[in-house]
């Protein structure tokens, strides 16, 4: 009986909703944040509809739109031309506040997540590979004859989904009750505090377990244990972190302690002017000093083999969040116009 007056509560929101977004379609842009906010908040509906009426596969599907929605939501919450498909440019326009038409063209769901990876401090590489994954499960549903969300358990998509969710909503000044209402918003909390207690005890048993291995195979103390400190300060960089990160800095592991490497991505990038030694003919030289911040996406230890993965289980970890490179560079000075 629960279950029924959810689906039928659900159900009679849907239809305000529905009736709000067709009403602000004739009045907004078709890239406005508002109207985006709305559709979101009638797809997630159609999500918990199929839930409480035990269709996964429904539940799935609505979902991942709901979520690429939303998305594009949190977009234009920053630009609506953030959400225009850049090689259209009725939509740009549109975008920007000058409608030309109805032929609009928004970015797939590909670009929506790569963008918000920028454009929102929480929405990590993690999170936009687990997004992706459940917008590919959706086109394969509807565009081929794959049928990926049969027997897919819930608890293996849930509460990144919701991790998500909660993320986006935050980026857009909103709650989650905003999006879902109280009762819902409530229920969703439970699961987002259950799954920060699982991935915490997950991530600790993960050091726990790669600490106990490397102090049975290097007992502490032992010649052996100095042994293998040595060969790890003496090691470089391995060429497949590089590869994986916009830069990498080395780190003790919080498992075995020796040295490891942090995988990290651009979050910040600020450029100081620094007045160097004057010339006699030239005057006063400067030069450009380039001070990047990186947000710690991933650390990999190559001795012990601990692997910690996305922002939530680098914090559990206790690494650092992000480090800092400073690159001196020559500035870029502009040819004369020919002008003199």
């Amino acid at each position: 009986m629960g279950a029924a007056w959810r689906s039928e509560s659900v159900s009679a929101r849907s239809s305000v909703l529905r009736t709000t977004y067709s009403n602000r379609q004739t009045i907004v842009p078709a890239f406005d944040h508002q109207s985006l906010w709305a559709k979101s908040k009638l797809f997630v509906d159609r999500a918990l509809h199929a839930r409480d009426n035990d269709d996964a596969i429904e539940y799935h599907l609505w979902a991942a739109i709901a979520l690429e929605v939303l998305g594009k939501a949190a977009l234009a919450h920053l630009h609506p031309t953030l959400v225009a498909d850049p090689s259209h440019l009725p939509s740009l326009l549109t975008a920007a506040g000058r409608p030309t038409g109805t032929n609009h063209k928004s970015i797939p769901a590909k670009t929506v997540f790569e963008r918000l990876k920028s454009a929102v401090d929480a929405f990590d590489e993690r999170m936009e590979r687990e997004c992706l994954l459940m917008a590919n499960r959706r086109n394969a549903e509807l565009h081929s004859g794959e049928t990926p969300v049969t027997g897919l358990d819930p608890r293996s998509w849930v509460p990144q989904f919701w991790r998500a969710v909660d993320v986006l909503v935050a980026s857009q000044a909103r709650t989650l009750d905003d999006w879902l209402g109280n009762d819902e918003g409530q229920r969703v909390r439970e699961i987002l505090r259950d799954a920060a207690e699982l991935l915490r005890q997950t991530v600790l048993g993960r050091i726990e377990r790669r600490r106990r291995e490397m102090d049975l195979r290097f007992p502490p103390g032992s010649q052996e244990r100095s042994d293998a400190e040595a060969r790890s300060n003496a090691r470089p960089i391995p060429p497949r972190f590089s590869e994986a990160a916009d830069a990498v800095e080395e780190q003790a592991c919080p498992a075995c302690g020796m040295k490891g490497w942090m995988l990290g991505s651009v979050a910040d990038e600020e450029v100081q002017t620094v007045e160097a030694d004057s010339d006699p003919e030239w005057g006063p030289m400067y030069s450009e000093v380039v001070i990047t911040t990186y947000d710690v996406e991933e650390f990999r230890c190559p001795e012990c083999g601990l692997r910690v993965e996305g922002r939530d289980e680098v914090a559990v970890a206790g690494l650092p969040a992000d480090f800092v490179r400073e690159d001196e560079r020559e500035p870029d000075y502009e040819p004369e116009y020919g002008n003199e």
